[in-house]
């Protein structure tokens, strides 16, 4: 028995190594894929904010070319009229510039806050999909917080890059409205009005398209995650249960081997009270004997009842 329970030591001390190296092995994967989501989060979030900026640089710039416009026309008709086709037609100008003139002051003020609120989305999935984990291989923080510093890095190193493009593309749009034809006043107006219209409606339709787009692209690599952290959990209960089985098979049989010497034992002594009970019948083979006796001792009693008979 003591040796069977140092075996068990033994063994137990085998297993807790071999599942200690399984869990670092699993840190290690874990390290791997929340560098490779954080990096892939942080381009997307990074993308997110890029659009923005065009959206915001292009509307700019269609607002900076109309304005010119606009005060050329309003330079060019010395009438100083305030009513006429000329006047309404400029008027309209005006009231497209100021609804444009809000869209770009609300993208400027909300880009900075709706890039945050992504990158916010990317370190809580980050942080959630580590919390389960962590119930399985130990604490986690140390790799959520290096993931979050590379997610933060690769947003602000993509916003960077994509300053000076930006800016190429604003002063392109300016040279190209600045071009347009002197013809009619009116109609120059109104196409004009209809220009910054339609620029300030798709303006806001490539906003809406990329809040979505980052919101798709964070789910689905949260999603993605989450299935990797599962698979690694899985994979580490059947280590556990493999080196468990290891353990159990030298203890079974131990406990087999003890077990069936304990049977050899109950049966040995349940053979030898049947050796005591076939003596028993030689000792009562002599009472078959006794009855004749009892005959013999009838009949001398009869005996001198005859004889008194016969004196008589």
């Amino acid at each position: 028995l003591g040796g069977i329970l140092q075996a068990a030591q033994l063994g137990l001390k085998r297993a807790e190594k071999q599942q200690e190296k399984a869990v670092q092995k699993v840190r290690q994967q874990a390290q791997d894929l929340f560098s490779s989501e954080a990096q892939s989060m942080g381009e997307a979030v990074g993308q997110y904010s890029k659009q923005l900026q065009r959206v915001a640089q292009d509307l700019e710039a269609v607002v900076n070319s109309s304005q010119k416009l606009l005060d050329a026309a309003a330079a060019a008709d010395h009438s100083n009229a305030w009513a006429g086709p000329e006047a309404e037609s400029r008027s309209k100008v005006s009231t497209q510039l100021l609804v444009a003139g809000r869209l770009l002051r609300s993208a400027k003020r909300q880009r900075e806050v709706l890039v945050r609120n992504a990158q916010r989305s990317a370190e809580l999935s980050l942080e959630d999909n580590a919390d389960v984990l962590s119930r399985r291989v130990g604490d986690m923080s140390t790799v959520v917080d290096q993931a979050k510093t590379y997610l933060k890095d690769i947003i602000e190193n993509r916003e960077a890059r994509e300053v000076a493009p930006g800016k190429a593309s604003s002063s392109n749009g300016t040279v190209t409205n600045s071009t347009q034809s002197k013809a009619d006043v009116v109609s120059r107006m109104k196409a004009l009005a209809a220009y910054v219209k339609s620029a300030k409606a798709e303006g806001q339709a490539r906003m809406d398209a990329a809040g979505q787009n980052i919101t798709t692209n964070i789910a689905k690599a949260d999603k993605e995650l989450a299935a990797n952290v599962k698979d690694m959990i899985a994979h580490l209960m059947a280590s556990e249960q493999v080196a468990l089985n290891r353990l159990k098979e030298p203890l079974k049989t131990n406990v087999a081997k003890l077990r069936g010497s304990t049977k050899a034992k109950k049966q040995k002594a349940a053979k030898t009270p049947t050796t005591k009970s076939a003596s028993a019948p030689a000792a009562t083979a002599p009472k078959s004997a006794s009855k004749p006796a009892t005959k013999l001792t009838s009949k001398i009693e009869k005996m001198p009842k005859q004889s008194q008979e016969v004196k008589h």
